[in-house]
């Protein structure tokens, strides 16, 4: 497995005091983390132009390589009211996929755009930002 990394750690370790007879081992504890090491969220997001009345959806997909589930939240740091994003929180499952759906319903003619953070609980995690862009124009239904 590619998440999978087995070490050996080897000390030398000279105490100040003798140990007693008996107490030859030293347990060090050593922790890891799982992270997902393979998630591709792209900075901008383009969506086609879309005919007022109509909609336009785009799947975000996150997806997990490793055997642990991993909890999810979506930050919408600049709201416009034609773009609705779900789910805003979940599990991105063991070895799966979830998906975050992004619809841009147009209320008028322009080009207009949402921010979201996404973010992942993982140790050491950094959150991903996502502008998505989205317009309407007239006579798009001609063509």
């Amino acid at each position: 497995f590619s998440y999978l990394h087995i070490f050996s750690l080897y000390c030398s370790f000279n105490p100040p005091t003798p140990f007693s007879k008996g107490e030859e081992n030293l347990l060090i504890p050593v922790h890891a983390y799982p992270v997902i090491d393979d998630l591709q969220i792209p900075p901008r997001i383009n969506l086609s132009a879309v005919p007022l009345g109509q909609s336009v959806c785009h799947a975000i997909p996150l997806r997990c390589s490793c055997p642990i589930d991993f909890e999810f939240q979506v930050y919408i740091i600049q709201p416009h009211e034609a773009f609705t994003i779900h789910p805003l929180t979940g599990v991105i499952p063991a070895n799966g996929e979830e998906k975050i759906i992004v619809t841009f319903s147009p209320f008028q003619y322009e080009t207009c755009q949402v921010t979201i953070q996404l973010v992942i609980s993982q140790f050491n995690t950094r959150p991903y930002l996502c502008t998505i862009t989205g317009s309407s124009a007239p006579h798009l239904a001609l063509r």
